[in-house]
């Protein structure tokens, strides 16, 4: 199980030069973009929530699930409490969609062993 805050989730992701990553966040009255930082929880709720070309067929359990997983990250909890089952999602859908800057923000929170691994086993 895994405990995160509101605030490890709202952290803006860093690019490689340690600055916030920008991206677009809305639209403004002319329909031009509005930019502006990116948090962890966009990228995993983005993430969870998109479909993807390899699942076409994926079942409607499978749906109501990530969806209930991105209701959860978005509530109202100054704490939030993932399931391995959860983490494993979050990582695998992440790294699917995401870039290697936003992947390395996400996997550190959600799964700082994993992260320290990687590195440990780079060195070798």
């Amino acid at each position: 199980m895994v405990k995160l805050s509101k605030k490890d989730l709202d952290q803006n992701v860093k690019d490689i030069k340690g600055e916030d990553l920008i991206t677009v966040t809305d639209f403004d009255e002319n329909n031009r973009p509005i930019r502006g930082p990116i948090s962890i929880r966009d990228i995993v709720s983005n993430a969870v929530l998109a479909s993807y070309e390899d699942e076409k067929a994926l079942a409607g359990k499978k749906k109501m699930e990530r969806y209930m997983l991105a209701q959860k990250l978005n509530g109202k909890d100054s704490e939030i409490e993932l399931e391995a089952e959860e983490v494993a999602m979050v990582k695998d859908l992440v790294g699917k969609g995401s870039s290697p800057v936003a992947v390395s923000a996400v996997w550190a929170l959600f799964d700082p062993v994993c992260v320290k691994e990687e590195k440990k086993d780079k060195k070798k």
